[in-house]
């Protein structure tokens, strides 16, 4: 009778045996930002992550990544990006805008959404460089990784009813004075509800440890992850016995890995983006690359520019013969311009009450044509251009280029 109850009991709190999850490394070999992200949406969609966790690794050439619901005229200097070869990009998750280059190594973990955990994600990459190159990266209460209170990455989410992702950056030599100028807006003011960046002094990896790089990076936070123990990854009260890490990788179609680079304590994947091995990829990278895309989906917003004018009043003649003066006064305009989908849908100019200058009405023309063009830091220095008096040459050319509708 005690030996029933004894197996009742033992059947009743028996250990729950998970299954030994599979995790696995990949390796983006393209560098370009619409590629990657076209890439990280792909997996997104169309893998099932219930038993295969993944890591995926990637480096972008100079880019500039907003999050989804914000204001690239707030967050970077976007008539200057392109000077610099700088691509300008929109990622599907929310969260603030980050620079990227060769010098920064970007990390996107994929899980079931039961899986999801972003503190657990941070802890494997500060505890992976610390073991490797002896630097104390800590986790801030944003969920940022800090290095002496400088913040060394960008971090962001996507969720979805049944997967997950998480992806960050690490700035290991990213060329700092092309991150500064990149991400330095206009000084117009801006009204908008769209999210704002919160602006963080930064470092890189190396310049606290000259031994980091990105290569290196790469390999050690690979290898921590495929190492960790995945208990850690999942909810405490579902956990009871968890088998050994598994870092075979069991994929649908093997013929996304192109290569394969093998360590003593796991194996990455290289995978070449491209609409062969992942299908419907070009259309999801055209998406990304879009203006749409890129601008449309910008939230509602105003920007307002003061700007100064010389204007020259009518001529004078004087009492001496065949000498004419010209009098001139500074006024000072306010332009106000209302966008909608990333297009002009109002312009409203405040004009000085005591302006005396000439053709206002035919300055006031020229901008008649202006609703649904292309807003652009460009149109509101051709509003500026066109109350110069002085300086009129050109003006139809630069109109062509300061209202563009497609």
């Amino acid at each position: 009778m005690k030996t029933a109850l004894f197996t009742s009991a033992r059947r009743c709190f028996s250990a729950k045996v998970i299954p030994p999850m599979k995790k696995a490394v990949i390796v983006s070999t393209s560098n370009d930002i619409f590629t990657n992200l076209a890439l990280e949406n792909w997996f997104y969609k169309h893998h099932n992550f219930e038993d295969n966790h993944m890591l995926m690794l990637w480096v972008n050439e100079p880019c500039v990544v907003i999050g989804r619901h914000q204001n690239p005229w707030c967050e970077a200097n976007v008539s200057k990006l392109q000077d610099l070869g700088i691509q300008l990009a929109r990622r599907n998750s929310g969260g603030g805008t980050v620079y990227h280059d060769s010098g920064n190594l970007n990390l996107t973990f994929f899980t079931p959404f039961d899986h999801y955990n972003r503190k657990t994600n941070l802890e494997i990459i500060s505890a992976a460089i610390y073991k490797r190159f002896g630097l104390d990266v800590e986790i801030n209460s944003r969920e940022d990784l800090t290095l002496r209170n400088y913040k060394i990455s960008g971090t962001a989410s996507k969720l979805a009813r049944t997967c997950a992702y998480h992806h960050c950056t690490l700035l290991v030599n990213a060329n700092v004075d092309h991150l500064r100028k990149s991400l330095k807006p206009s000084d117009w003011e801006i009204k908008t509800k769209a999210t704002k960046s919160v602006k963080s002094k930064i470092i890189n990896l190396s310049e606290e440890n000259p031994d980091v790089n990105v290569e290196e990076l790469l390999k050690t936070v690979g290898i921590r992850y495929l190492n960790h123990n995945n208990a850690a990854l999942l909810k405490a009260d579902t956990v009871h016995k968890m088998s050994n890490v598994n870092s075979e990788f069991s994929i649908a179609n093997p013929s996304y890995v192109s290569n394969e680079i093998n360590f003593d304590s796991g194996k990455f994947h290289l995978v070449t983006p491209n609409e062969q091995n992942f299908p419907g990829l070009e259309e999801m990278r055209s998406e990304f690359a879009d203006w749409p895309w890129i601008y449309e989906r910008t939230p509602e917003f105003t920007v307002t520019k003061n700007f100064k004018i010389e204007a020259k009043l009518k001529p004078e003649s004087t009492h001496s013969p065949g000498i004419v003066f010209t009098q001139s006064r500074t006024y000072v305009f306010q332009v106000n311009v209302k966008v909608e989908k990333g297009r002009v849908s109002e312009i409203n100019i405040q004009v000085p009450n005591n302006y005396s200058g000439m053709d206002l009405n035919e300055k006031l023309d020229t901008l008649k044509d202006a609703r649904g063009v292309k807003y652009s830091d460009y149109l509101l220095d051709f509003i500026e251009r066109i109350f110069r008096e002085d300086d009129t040459d050109d003006i139809e050319m630069e109109k062509q280029t300061a209202f563009k509708r497609s």
